[in-house]
C-alpha cells in the first residue's frame, strides 16, 4: 500500500470503536450501514449503499452507481456482475457527494473492513476536490475475529462466509446494497453472540 494510503487509513482507524459496552448500545439504536464496490482492489468507486437502522429497522436507504473513471476488472465484473455499461449513464461523484454526506450525517457508520470502504470514499473526494472526514465506526470483520472461533485456522471471515457460518438468511452479496443488507443481519448477530462462543 502507497505511504499516503497507509497515512490516511491510520488515520482514519483512529474513529474505530472497539469496546463492546459501546457497540452494544449503538445496535439498540441508530446507526448507518455503509459499503462500497470498485473496479478492483484500489480501483475507483463503481457503487455505493448505505442503510439507516434505528433500534433495529431498516428506515432509510441511499444507493447509487458511480460513474468510474477507469474499466471493471474481470475478475470483478464475474464476481459482482457488473459490467462497464452499467455505469455509462450513472452520476458523477460531484451530484453524489453532497447527497451522500447528508445522508450519513453524523451518524456511527458499521461496515466489513469499512476502514477501506472509507479510505475509497476520501481518495474518491480528493480527486474531485471535496474533502470527506470519516467519523465513528464499527468493523464487522474486527468484531468478528473477537467472535467467531478459528479453530483449525481455515475459518473465512468474508460477509458471505459469515453469513453462511451464521445460517442468515442471505442469498445474494458483491453488491453494494446487499452487503448492506448482510452486514446489518451480521452485526446484530456478532453483537448477540459476543462471548458467548467457546
Amino acid at each position: 500500500m502507497k505511504k499516503e494510503n497507509q497515512e490516511i487509513l491510520t488515520a482514519i482507524r483512529l474513529y474505530e470503536i472497539k469496546d463492546i459496552e459501546q457497540i452494544r448500545n449503538v445496535v439498540k439504536d441508530t446507526y448507518t450501514v455503509l459499503d462500497v464496490e470498485t473496479t478492483g482492489t484500489m480501483g475507483d468507486m463503481t457503487e455505493i449503499a448505505a442503510i439507516r437502522v434505528d433500534e433495529g429497522q431498516m428506515v432509510d436507504i441511499f444507493h447509487t452507481l458511480v460513474k468510474a473513471k477507469e474499466k471493471i476488472k474481470p475478475v470483478v465484473k464475474q464476481l459482482t456482475g457488473m459490467t462497464d455499461g452499467m455505469l455509462k449513464t450513472a452520476p458523477e461523484w460531484e451530484y453524489i457527494y453532497p447527497q451522500l454526506v447528508a445522508f450519513l450525517g453524523d451518524s456511527i457508520l458499521v461496515g466489513h473492513s469499512i476502514d477501506m470502504d472509507l479510505l475509497h470514499i476520501y481518495f474518491k473526494s480528493k480527486s474531485e476536490g471535496k474533502s470527506f472526514t470519516s467519523g465513528p465506526y464499527i468493523d464487522t470483520n474486527m468484531l468478528a475475529h473477537q467472535v467467531v472461533p478459528d479453530v483449525d485456522g481455515h475459518q473465512k471471515y468474508s460477509v458471505q462466509a459469515l453469513c453462511e457460518w451464521f445460517q442468515l438468511p442471505c442469498q445474494y452479496f458483491h453488491r453494494a446494497l446487499w452487503d448492506c443488507e448482510a452486514e446489518k443481519m451480521l452485526f446484530e448477530i456478532l453483537v448477540e453472540s459476543y462471548g458467548k462462543i467457546k
